[in-house]
Protein backbone atom coordinates (compact mmCIF):
# COMPACT_ATOMS: atom_id res chain seq x y z
CA UNK A 1 0.00 0.00 0.00
CA UNK A 2 1.04 3.53 -0.99
CA UNK A 3 2.52 6.25 1.45
CA UNK A 4 2.44 9.24 -1.23
CA UNK A 5 0.11 11.75 0.39
CA UNK A 6 -2.00 12.31 -2.57
CA UNK A 7 -3.63 9.49 -1.98
CA UNK A 8 -3.99 9.36 2.12
CA UNK A 9 -7.55 10.68 1.70
CA UNK A 10 -8.70 8.31 -0.94
CA UNK A 11 -11.03 5.72 0.57
CA UNK A 12 -10.23 2.69 1.38
CA UNK A 13 -11.81 -0.37 -0.54
CA UNK A 14 -12.07 -4.20 0.37
CA UNK A 15 -14.01 -7.44 -0.43
CA UNK A 16 -13.69 -8.77 2.60
CA UNK A 17 -16.17 -7.69 5.02
CA UNK A 18 -16.12 -10.38 8.03
CA UNK A 19 -13.74 -11.74 10.44
CA UNK A 20 -12.39 -15.16 11.23
CA UNK A 21 -14.35 -15.20 14.31
CA UNK A 22 -17.35 -14.11 12.30
CA UNK A 23 -16.83 -16.70 9.94
CA UNK A 24 -15.96 -19.74 12.25
CA UNK A 25 -19.53 -18.71 14.34
CA UNK A 26 -21.64 -18.78 11.17
CA UNK A 27 -20.24 -22.14 10.62
CA UNK A 28 -20.59 -23.30 13.91
CA UNK A 29 -24.55 -22.17 13.87
CA UNK A 30 -24.83 -23.61 10.82
CA UNK A 31 -23.81 -26.93 11.57
CA UNK A 32 -25.70 -27.14 14.67
CA UNK A 33 -29.07 -26.01 12.95
CA UNK A 34 -27.99 -28.66 9.79
CA UNK A 35 -27.26 -31.24 12.17
CA UNK A 36 -30.92 -31.24 13.80
CA UNK A 37 -33.10 -30.87 10.83
CA UNK A 38 -31.12 -34.67 9.33
CA UNK A 39 -31.31 -36.16 12.91
CA UNK A 40 -33.79 -34.30 14.93
CA UNK A 41 -31.48 -33.58 17.21
CA UNK A 42 -30.18 -30.58 19.27
CA UNK A 43 -26.37 -30.55 19.37
CA UNK A 44 -24.12 -28.08 20.53
CA UNK A 45 -20.19 -28.04 19.75
CA UNK A 46 -17.63 -27.43 21.88
CA UNK A 47 -14.26 -25.77 21.08
CA UNK A 48 -12.48 -29.34 21.53
CA UNK A 49 -15.07 -31.42 19.76
CA UNK A 50 -13.48 -32.77 16.22
CA UNK A 51 -15.95 -31.68 14.62
CA UNK A 52 -15.82 -27.80 15.83
CA UNK A 53 -11.13 -28.24 14.93
CA UNK A 54 -12.76 -29.19 11.35
CA UNK A 55 -15.05 -26.42 10.71
CA UNK A 56 -12.29 -24.00 12.72
CA UNK A 57 -9.64 -25.13 10.05
CA UNK A 58 -11.78 -25.14 6.72
CA UNK A 59 -12.81 -21.35 8.37
CA UNK A 60 -8.76 -20.83 8.12
CA UNK A 61 -8.63 -22.08 4.91
CA UNK A 62 -11.50 -20.28 3.54
CA UNK A 63 -10.33 -17.00 5.21
CA UNK A 64 -6.89 -17.10 3.67
CA UNK A 65 -9.13 -17.28 -0.08
CA UNK A 66 -10.89 -14.12 0.51
CA UNK A 67 -7.64 -12.52 1.55
CA UNK A 68 -5.80 -13.49 -1.45
CA UNK A 69 -8.67 -12.59 -3.88
CA UNK A 70 -9.23 -9.46 -1.42
CA UNK A 71 -5.16 -8.65 -2.30
CA UNK A 72 -5.44 -9.55 -6.56
CA UNK A 73 -8.35 -7.01 -6.35
CA UNK A 74 -6.50 -4.35 -4.40
CA UNK A 75 -3.62 -4.56 -7.01
CA UNK A 76 -6.28 -3.10 -9.80
CA UNK A 77 -5.96 -0.14 -7.49
CA UNK A 78 -3.18 2.50 -7.55
CA UNK A 79 -3.43 2.85 -4.32
CA UNK A 80 -2.22 -0.74 -2.87
CA UNK A 81 -0.65 -2.08 -6.18
CA UNK A 82 2.67 -2.88 -5.96
CA UNK A 83 5.70 -4.19 -8.05
CA UNK A 84 4.44 -6.13 -11.23
CA UNK A 85 0.49 -4.86 -10.50
CA UNK A 86 2.08 -1.00 -10.24
CA UNK A 87 3.65 -1.74 -13.96
CA UNK A 88 0.89 -2.79 -15.77
CA UNK A 89 -1.30 0.04 -14.25
CA UNK A 90 1.73 2.66 -15.26
CA UNK A 91 1.15 0.69 -18.53
CA UNK A 92 -2.69 1.72 -18.74
CA UNK A 93 -1.87 5.06 -18.16
CA UNK A 94 -0.23 6.63 -20.88
CA UNK A 95 2.94 4.00 -20.88
CA UNK A 96 4.32 5.46 -17.86
CA UNK A 97 7.60 3.21 -17.14
CA UNK A 98 9.17 2.29 -14.07
CA UNK A 99 11.83 4.96 -13.18
CA UNK A 100 14.98 3.32 -12.98
CA UNK A 101 18.06 4.37 -10.29
CA UNK A 102 19.77 7.66 -11.15
CA UNK A 103 23.50 8.46 -10.50
CA UNK A 104 24.40 11.18 -8.23
CA UNK A 105 26.53 14.19 -9.89
CA UNK A 106 28.89 17.29 -8.75
CA UNK A 107 30.89 19.78 -9.95
CA UNK A 108 34.91 19.52 -9.36
CA UNK A 109 36.85 21.65 -9.36
CA UNK A 110 40.80 20.75 -10.86
CA UNK A 111 43.02 23.44 -9.84
CA UNK A 112 46.50 22.84 -12.17
CA UNK A 113 50.23 23.42 -11.12
CA UNK A 114 50.42 26.45 -12.24
CA UNK A 115 49.38 27.93 -16.21
CA UNK A 116 49.30 25.16 -18.60
CA UNK A 117 52.38 25.46 -21.06
CA UNK A 118 50.42 23.69 -23.75
CA UNK A 119 46.68 22.20 -23.97
CA UNK A 120 45.99 19.04 -21.94
CA UNK A 121 43.06 16.71 -21.82
CA UNK A 122 41.22 15.50 -18.88
CA UNK A 123 40.13 11.96 -20.26
CA UNK A 124 36.76 10.10 -19.93
CA UNK A 125 36.51 8.50 -17.10
CA UNK A 126 39.01 10.13 -14.74
CA UNK A 127 37.95 9.62 -11.01
CA UNK A 128 38.02 11.53 -7.85
CA UNK A 129 36.60 9.65 -5.03
CA UNK A 130 35.66 10.27 -1.38
CA UNK A 131 35.10 6.96 1.51
CA UNK A 132 35.39 4.54 -1.92
CA UNK A 133 32.78 6.16 -3.57
CA UNK A 134 33.87 7.19 -6.87
CA UNK A 135 33.05 9.90 -9.58
CA UNK A 136 33.90 10.09 -12.93
CA UNK A 137 34.64 12.09 -15.90
CA UNK A 138 31.34 11.70 -18.96
CA UNK A 139 33.46 12.60 -21.64
CA UNK A 140 37.18 13.30 -22.28
CA UNK A 141 37.72 17.30 -22.24
CA UNK A 142 40.33 19.09 -23.94
CA UNK A 143 41.88 22.28 -21.83
CA UNK A 144 43.92 25.05 -23.98
CA UNK A 145 47.01 26.17 -23.12
CA UNK A 146 47.47 29.08 -20.19
CA UNK A 147 44.28 27.77 -17.80
CA UNK A 148 44.86 27.77 -14.20
CA UNK A 149 41.49 25.58 -13.55
CA UNK A 150 38.63 24.36 -14.59
CA UNK A 151 35.72 22.94 -12.94
CA UNK A 152 33.68 19.83 -14.85
CA UNK A 153 30.22 17.97 -13.27
CA UNK A 154 31.08 14.59 -12.90
CA UNK A 155 28.72 11.23 -12.54
CA UNK A 156 28.84 8.98 -9.77
CA UNK A 157 29.85 5.39 -11.10
CA UNK A 158 27.56 3.86 -9.29
CA UNK A 159 23.17 4.35 -9.20
CA UNK A 160 21.29 5.01 -6.55
CA UNK A 161 21.73 7.50 -3.56
CA UNK A 162 25.17 6.35 -2.35
CA UNK A 163 26.69 9.41 -4.34
CA UNK A 164 24.29 11.67 -2.59
CA UNK A 165 25.59 14.30 0.22
CA UNK A 166 28.90 14.97 0.05
CA UNK A 167 29.26 18.60 0.78
CA UNK A 168 31.58 21.66 -1.05
CA UNK A 169 35.51 20.62 -0.22
CA UNK A 170 35.11 16.80 0.90
CA UNK A 171 35.71 14.76 -2.43
CA UNK A 172 39.22 15.79 -2.39
CA UNK A 173 41.18 12.33 -3.67
CA UNK A 174 42.23 12.57 -7.29
CA UNK A 175 42.15 8.94 -8.23
CA UNK A 176 43.23 8.75 -11.51
CA UNK A 177 46.00 11.06 -10.68
CA UNK A 178 47.30 13.68 -14.18
CA UNK A 179 51.07 15.15 -12.98
CA UNK A 180 49.51 18.54 -14.11
CA UNK A 181 46.79 18.80 -11.56
CA UNK A 182 47.22 19.55 -8.26
CA UNK A 183 44.49 19.23 -6.88
CA UNK A 184 40.46 18.10 -6.92
CA UNK A 185 37.52 19.78 -5.15
CA UNK A 186 33.57 20.05 -5.14
CA UNK A 187 32.20 22.99 -5.39
CA UNK A 188 28.60 21.95 -4.74
CA UNK A 189 26.85 19.58 -2.59
CA UNK A 190 27.03 15.83 -4.53
CA UNK A 191 22.92 15.51 -5.07
CA UNK A 192 20.85 13.56 -8.12
CA UNK A 193 21.62 10.30 -6.90
CA UNK A 194 17.98 8.26 -7.07
CA UNK A 195 16.44 4.48 -6.24
CA UNK A 196 13.31 4.47 -6.90
CA UNK A 197 11.19 2.83 -4.90
CA UNK A 198 7.01 2.13 -5.44
CA UNK A 199 5.60 4.90 -3.59
CA UNK A 200 7.94 6.71 -6.39
CA UNK A 201 6.58 4.77 -9.57
CA UNK A 202 3.02 5.39 -7.98
CA UNK A 203 3.54 9.07 -7.53
CA UNK A 204 4.60 9.57 -11.19
CA UNK A 205 1.44 7.50 -12.76
CA UNK A 206 -0.61 9.59 -10.10
CA UNK A 207 0.57 12.40 -11.75
CA UNK A 208 0.86 11.87 -15.81
CA UNK A 209 -2.51 13.25 -16.57
CA UNK A 210 -1.43 16.66 -14.64
CA UNK A 211 1.52 16.77 -17.35
CA UNK A 212 -0.29 16.54 -20.38
CA UNK A 213 -0.14 20.11 -20.45
CA UNK A 214 1.72 22.62 -19.32
CA UNK A 215 -0.51 25.67 -20.50
CA UNK A 216 -1.56 27.46 -17.24
CA UNK A 217 -1.43 24.75 -14.32
CA UNK A 218 0.26 24.92 -11.27
CA UNK A 219 0.09 20.84 -11.12
CA UNK A 220 1.52 20.19 -14.21
CA UNK A 221 4.94 21.90 -13.69
CA UNK A 222 5.10 19.70 -10.33
CA UNK A 223 3.87 16.47 -12.60
CA UNK A 224 7.22 17.50 -14.51
CA UNK A 225 9.14 18.17 -11.89
CA UNK A 226 8.26 14.91 -10.41
CA UNK A 227 9.22 12.85 -13.66
CA UNK A 228 12.58 14.96 -13.82
CA UNK A 229 14.01 13.12 -10.40
CA UNK A 230 12.34 10.84 -8.41
CA UNK A 231 14.45 12.46 -5.35
CA UNK A 232 12.04 15.28 -5.40
CA UNK A 233 10.21 15.40 -2.27
CA UNK A 234 8.04 18.67 -2.84
CA UNK A 235 7.84 21.36 -5.01
CA UNK A 236 6.07 24.89 -5.04
CA UNK A 237 5.48 26.78 -8.10
CA UNK A 238 4.42 30.53 -8.05
CA UNK A 239 3.84 33.14 -10.78
CA UNK A 240 4.31 36.34 -9.03
CA UNK A 241 1.90 39.46 -10.06
CA UNK A 242 3.17 42.00 -12.55
CA UNK A 243 5.02 45.18 -11.26
CA UNK A 244 5.66 48.35 -12.63
CA UNK A 245 7.34 50.90 -9.67
CA UNK A 246 8.92 54.32 -10.53
CA UNK A 247 12.21 55.89 -8.13
CA UNK A 248 13.48 59.27 -8.48
CA UNK A 249 15.50 62.04 -7.01
CA UNK A 250 15.00 65.66 -7.24
CA UNK A 251 16.22 68.77 -4.71
CA UNK A 252 14.12 70.20 -2.44
CA UNK A 253 13.46 72.78 0.20
CA UNK A 254 15.28 70.77 2.60
CA UNK A 255 18.36 68.81 0.04
CA UNK A 256 17.85 65.86 -2.06
CA UNK A 257 14.49 64.12 -2.15
CA UNK A 258 13.87 60.52 -3.29
CA UNK A 259 10.31 59.20 -4.10
CA UNK A 260 9.02 55.76 -5.19
CA UNK A 261 5.53 55.04 -6.81
CA UNK A 262 3.75 51.96 -7.81
CA UNK A 263 2.16 51.82 -10.89
CA UNK A 264 -1.75 50.02 -10.04
CA UNK A 265 -1.86 48.09 -12.94
CA UNK A 266 -5.31 46.84 -12.16
CA UNK A 267 -6.72 50.32 -12.82
CA UNK A 268 -3.80 51.94 -14.61
CA UNK A 269 -3.21 54.78 -12.08
CA UNK A 270 -0.63 56.26 -10.24
CA UNK A 271 -1.42 57.90 -6.90
CA UNK A 272 0.35 61.36 -7.25
CA UNK A 273 -0.77 63.24 -4.55
CA UNK A 274 1.86 65.12 -2.09
CA UNK A 275 4.59 63.98 -4.71
CA UNK A 276 6.67 65.72 -7.36
CA UNK A 277 4.53 64.26 -10.12
CA UNK A 278 2.36 67.36 -11.78
CA UNK A 279 0.79 65.07 -14.39
CA UNK A 280 1.21 61.71 -15.99
CA UNK A 281 -0.30 59.53 -19.03
CA UNK A 282 0.39 55.86 -18.93
CA UNK A 283 -0.41 52.90 -21.40
CA UNK A 284 -0.09 49.38 -20.61
CA UNK A 285 -1.03 48.29 -23.76
CA UNK A 286 2.41 49.40 -24.97
CA UNK A 287 4.13 49.87 -21.79
CA UNK A 288 4.64 53.65 -22.41
CA UNK A 289 4.97 55.95 -19.64
CA UNK A 290 4.87 59.76 -19.57
CA UNK A 291 5.57 61.85 -16.37
CA UNK A 292 5.70 65.24 -15.71
CA UNK A 293 7.74 66.48 -12.89
CA UNK A 294 7.19 69.85 -10.60
CA UNK A 295 10.85 69.79 -9.52
CA UNK A 296 13.91 68.93 -12.14
CA UNK A 297 14.76 65.93 -11.37
CA UNK A 298 18.45 64.33 -10.66
CA UNK A 299 17.83 60.89 -11.40
CA UNK A 300 14.90 58.52 -12.11
CA UNK A 301 14.86 54.63 -12.49
CA UNK A 302 11.90 52.26 -13.75
CA UNK A 303 11.35 48.79 -12.54
CA UNK A 304 9.11 46.50 -14.74
CA UNK A 305 8.81 43.12 -13.60
CA UNK A 306 6.80 41.27 -16.67
CA UNK A 307 4.03 38.78 -16.27
CA UNK A 308 4.62 34.72 -17.69
CA UNK A 309 7.26 34.16 -15.53
CA UNK A 310 6.91 30.79 -13.31
CA UNK A 311 9.35 30.09 -10.61
CA UNK A 312 10.33 26.48 -9.39
CA UNK A 313 11.22 25.82 -5.88
CA UNK A 314 12.05 21.73 -5.11
CA UNK A 315 12.70 20.20 -2.20
CA UNK A 316 14.96 16.85 -1.92
CA UNK A 317 14.01 13.79 0.28
CA UNK A 318 15.01 14.32 3.78
CA UNK A 319 14.16 17.63 3.66
CA UNK A 320 17.49 19.13 1.28
CA UNK A 321 17.71 21.92 -0.75
CA UNK A 322 19.05 22.06 -4.24
CA UNK A 323 21.83 23.60 -5.34
CA UNK A 324 23.11 25.48 -8.49
CA UNK A 325 23.76 22.18 -10.96
CA UNK A 326 20.56 20.48 -10.04
CA UNK A 327 18.57 23.68 -10.03
CA UNK A 328 20.45 24.47 -13.12
CA UNK A 329 19.60 21.28 -14.83
CA UNK A 330 16.05 20.95 -13.88
CA UNK A 331 15.53 24.56 -15.45
CA UNK A 332 17.14 23.17 -18.56
CA UNK A 333 14.51 20.32 -18.14
CA UNK A 334 11.50 22.47 -17.75
CA UNK A 335 12.43 25.26 -20.94
CA UNK A 336 12.37 22.40 -23.19
CA UNK A 337 10.35 23.51 -26.27
CA UNK A 338 7.92 20.58 -25.75
CA UNK A 339 7.90 21.41 -22.17
CA UNK A 340 6.52 24.57 -21.62
CA UNK A 341 3.98 27.52 -23.27
CA UNK A 342 6.39 30.20 -25.10
CA UNK A 343 4.84 32.52 -23.72
CA UNK A 344 6.39 31.06 -19.83
CA UNK A 345 9.59 32.10 -18.39
CA UNK A 346 10.47 29.59 -15.89
CA UNK A 347 13.28 30.15 -13.16
CA UNK A 348 14.30 27.41 -11.07
CA UNK A 349 15.78 28.46 -7.52
CA UNK A 350 16.53 27.33 -4.02
CA UNK A 351 14.56 27.54 -1.03
CA UNK A 352 14.86 30.27 1.53
CA UNK A 353 15.66 28.58 4.85
CA UNK A 354 13.60 30.06 7.77
CA UNK A 355 15.63 29.53 11.15
CA UNK A 356 13.89 28.98 14.29
CA UNK A 357 14.81 27.25 17.74
CA UNK A 358 13.44 25.28 19.79
CA UNK A 359 13.50 25.73 23.95
CA UNK A 360 10.67 24.30 26.65
CA UNK A 361 10.52 22.92 29.85
CA UNK A 362 8.15 20.38 30.69
CA UNK A 363 7.00 18.15 33.47
CA UNK A 364 5.42 14.55 33.45
CA UNK A 365 2.46 13.10 36.02
CA UNK A 366 3.76 12.18 38.98
CA UNK A 367 1.29 8.87 38.33
CA UNK A 368 3.63 7.89 35.73
CA UNK A 369 6.94 7.84 37.86
CA UNK A 370 7.82 4.46 36.90
CA UNK A 371 8.22 5.45 33.28
CA UNK A 372 10.13 8.73 33.49
CA UNK A 373 12.83 7.14 31.38
CA UNK A 374 10.75 5.90 28.82
CA UNK A 375 8.89 9.31 28.62
CA UNK A 376 11.96 11.16 28.55
CA UNK A 377 13.36 9.53 25.25
CA UNK A 378 9.82 9.63 23.43
CA UNK A 379 10.09 13.36 24.23
CA UNK A 380 13.57 13.43 22.42
CA UNK A 381 11.64 11.55 19.42
CA UNK A 382 8.71 13.77 19.22
CA UNK A 383 11.13 16.99 19.57
CA UNK A 384 12.79 14.67 15.99
CA UNK A 385 9.31 13.72 14.88
CA UNK A 386 8.22 17.56 14.79
CA UNK A 387 11.76 18.97 13.08
CA UNK A 388 10.93 16.22 10.79
CA UNK A 389 7.59 17.53 9.72
CA UNK A 390 7.90 21.05 10.01
CA UNK A 391 10.86 20.82 7.11
CA UNK A 392 9.48 17.94 4.66
CA UNK A 393 7.33 20.55 3.36
CA UNK A 394 8.19 24.12 1.66
CA UNK A 395 5.83 26.71 3.10
CA UNK A 396 4.77 24.95 5.90
CA UNK A 397 4.34 27.50 8.91
CA UNK A 398 6.55 27.22 12.29
CA UNK A 399 3.78 25.89 14.36
CA UNK A 400 4.84 25.35 18.11
CA UNK A 401 1.40 23.56 18.83
CA UNK A 402 2.49 20.92 16.41
CA UNK A 403 5.21 20.36 18.77
CA UNK A 404 2.95 20.66 22.20
CA UNK A 405 0.62 17.79 20.86
CA UNK A 406 3.66 15.56 19.77
CA UNK A 407 5.32 16.03 23.22
CA UNK A 408 2.16 15.99 25.30
CA UNK A 409 1.08 12.43 22.99
CA UNK A 410 4.68 11.05 24.05
CA UNK A 411 3.78 11.59 27.75
CA UNK A 412 4.78 15.16 29.34
CA UNK A 413 1.85 16.41 31.42
CA UNK A 414 2.87 19.99 30.74
CA UNK A 415 5.24 22.37 28.41
CA UNK A 416 6.47 25.67 29.10
CA UNK A 417 7.92 26.86 25.26
CA UNK A 418 9.73 29.73 25.01
CA UNK A 419 10.61 29.00 21.30
CA UNK A 420 9.51 28.12 18.84
CA UNK A 421 6.91 31.18 18.16
CA UNK A 422 4.15 30.82 15.69
CA UNK A 423 5.59 32.09 12.29
CA UNK A 424 3.94 32.63 8.26
CA UNK A 425 6.19 31.20 5.84
CA UNK A 426 5.79 31.90 2.40
CA UNK A 427 5.64 28.74 -0.19
CA UNK A 428 9.07 29.62 -1.29
CA UNK A 429 10.38 29.52 2.51
CA UNK A 430 11.26 26.67 4.18
CA UNK A 431 11.92 26.05 7.96
CA UNK A 432 14.87 25.13 9.59
CA UNK A 433 15.94 24.10 13.34
CA UNK A 434 19.22 25.62 14.21
CA UNK A 435 19.36 24.36 18.22
CA UNK A 436 17.16 22.47 20.61
CA UNK A 437 16.87 22.85 24.88
CA UNK A 438 14.88 20.65 26.40
CA UNK A 439 14.53 20.35 30.41
CA UNK A 440 13.25 17.90 32.32
CA UNK A 441 11.77 19.85 35.28
CA UNK A 442 10.52 17.07 36.95
CA UNK A 443 6.45 15.68 38.76
CA UNK A 444 3.93 17.02 39.12
CA UNK A 445 0.52 16.18 40.56
CA UNK A 446 -2.12 15.51 38.35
Amino acid sequence: MTNISELANTPDVSLIDTSVEDLLARAVEAFEAQYQIETGQDITLLKDDKIHILLQTAVYLVMMNLMAADYQYKQGCLKYASGPSLDNIGATRGSVVRPESKKAYVPIKYTFDGALSQTQTIPKGNRVSVDEVYFQTTESVVIPEGEESITLTLECTESGTIGNGFAPGTITTHTDSLPWIKSVENTETSQGGTSPTDDDYTRLIYNTPEGYSVTGPRQAYIAKCFEFSEGIQDVYVETPDDEISVSYKYDGDSGEVEESKNVDIKNSTINIEESNISNYNLDLSSVELDLEFINPIKSMKIHFTPGGRVNIYPLLKDSVIPEGTFLKNLEEFLSGDKMRPLTDKVDVKALTESEYSIDFDYYIDSDNSSDVVTIQNNVVNAVEDFKTWQSNKSGRDINPDELIALVKNAGAKRLIVRNPQFKTLSGSELAKCTEVKISYKGLEES
